[in-house]
């Protein structure tokens, strides 16, 4: 799906139960694949319990780790670095356009 902020076009994903078990669409899963880099960052998604629960780990280029929480928003920016939001700040940043 894409989004806009500040007239550029970003790419976005909502990190849901419903999204995860659907399927991870391509430019996700060419990060978590590693067949593309994007700013030396990582991304892990998973599920545990049956699906109960799903998570995921955003690791940035200085080594740091963010927690991907259900409902997230994982923002591929048009310079290919990545950003995760909370649904709160991601409506409040962005626009959706499709």
């Amino acid at each position: 799906m894409k989004c806009y902020k500040n007239d550029s076009v970003v790419e976005y994903w909502q990190f849901t139960r419903i999204n995860y078990n659907y399927g991870v669409p391509s430019f996700i899963r060419r990060i978590i694949n590693n067949s593309i880099e994007i700013k030396k960052n990582t991304v892990t998604l998973y599920s545990q319990y049956g699906g109960e629960v799903i998570a995921g780990d955003f690791i940035t280029s200085n080594g740091d780790t963010i927690n991907i929480n259900e409902n997230d928003y994982i923002v591929i920016n048009h310079d290919n670095t990545i950003n995760v939001y909370s649904p709160l700040q991601f409506d409040t940043l962005y626009t959706r356009i499709n």
